[in-house]
């Protein structure tokens, strides 16, 4: 996707994915957290890790499209990378809110075990966490890349 409405896509998808990432990754850290948000989210916090994930998939590519456009420059290339590297992050959120989710609802038939239970925790928390922090990096390089003095455009 290059363009909508005569302009770059990247820019305009990009607001999309600046908004719903940290909500999905702030859901799973509150139903991780928060007994009374999880009862009331329920698989809320799954599915929107799985829309960001799609959501990211475009702003990715949308942004390579741009980043083709734009030619080479090595703030574009390094807000690329971070961009890839929050890929990661969502799919760790994704693989955690999952197994979460399943935890949690098993938990309410049967007893489960407390150690699986703390690290499905911490492992929700870090995912959270890291993919919070790394939309902060890919939005703040971008921005430089946006804004400052480009090496040569």
């Amino acid at each position: 996707m290059d363009s909508i409405a005569s302009l770059p896509a990247h820019p305009l998808i990009v607001h999309a994915s600046v908004i719903l990432i940290p909500v999905a990754a702030i859901s799973v850290l509150l139903a991780t957290v928060w007994p009374e948000f999880q009862r009331r989210a329920g698989r809320w916090p799954l599915g929107a890790t799985t829309v960001a994930i799609l959501l990211q998939v475009l702003t990715d590519e949308s942004g390579r499209s741009l980043q083709d456009a734009l030619g080479t420059d090595p703030a574009i290339e390094r807000h690329a990378e971070l961009a890839h590297q929050l890929g990661n992050w969502l799919f760790f959120l994704f693989l955690a809110s999952a197994v979460a989710t399943w935890l949690w609802r098993r938990q309410r038939s049967r007893a489960v075990p407390r150690a699986l239970t703390a690290c499905v925790a911490l492992l929700a928390v870090v995912a959270s966490v890291g993919t919070l922090q790394q939309v902060v990096r890919v939005g703040h390089s971008g921005a430089q890349a946006a804004w400052e003095e480009p090496a040569e455009h």
